[in-house]
């Protein structure tokens, strides 16, 4: 991920602006399994405290 990141820096310049999408397109899988699995990470959390 990062090595694909790392193209978008070229001897002419930054492409910022798809280098701010293509991060942000790569986060959303991870939030996308967390929104899914919120409930059993927060019991995690809970059940860990308790002990």
């Amino acid at each position: 991920m990062q090595i694909g990141l790392r193209s978008l820096i070229t001897e002419a310049g930054t492409d910022y602006g798809a280098m701010m999408a293509a991060a942000g397109a790569l986060c959303l899988p991870i939030l996308a399994v967390y929104l899914i699995l919120q409930r059993q990470v927060v019991n995690a959390f809970v059940r860990s405290g308790l002990r």
